[in-house]
């Protein structure tokens, strides 16, 4: 009789990379297709980062914020953005931590 192998928590990010941005800002540089943050079809290049789970995180830089941006695949995060011009309402997207392959699935 075998134990049950103990379930892996594979780290993963949200398919995102961020930046830090002139102002000291984190700022969306770049969306991994198929990722996360892809198919929520809401987060553009170059928006920027004001919370991270209903935590403000303005004026941290991304050194600080990095761990918050990758968790257990399968596992989910709640990011705010601001987005630059007229409207700099804040907006907010669930992600869900995994490769493209496993947000397909």
């Amino acid at each position: 009789m075998s134990l049950p192998r103990q379930q892996e928590h594979k780290l993963a990010g949200v398919g995102i990379y961020f930046q830090d941005g002139p102002g000291g800002e984190v700022v969306v540089n770049h969306i991994i297709t198929g990722g996360s943050a892809d198919r929520s079809g809401i987060i553009q290049l170059g928006d920027i980062v004001v919370s991270v789970d209903s935590r403000d995180v303005r004026g941290k830089a991304l050194a600080e914020l990095r761990s918050s941006f990758v968790g257990p695949e399968g596992s989910n995060v709640t990011l705010g953005f601001e987005r630059g011009g007229q409207n700099r309402e804040p907006f907010v997207v669930q992600l869900t931590f995994g490769s493209p392959d496993f947000i397909a699935n």
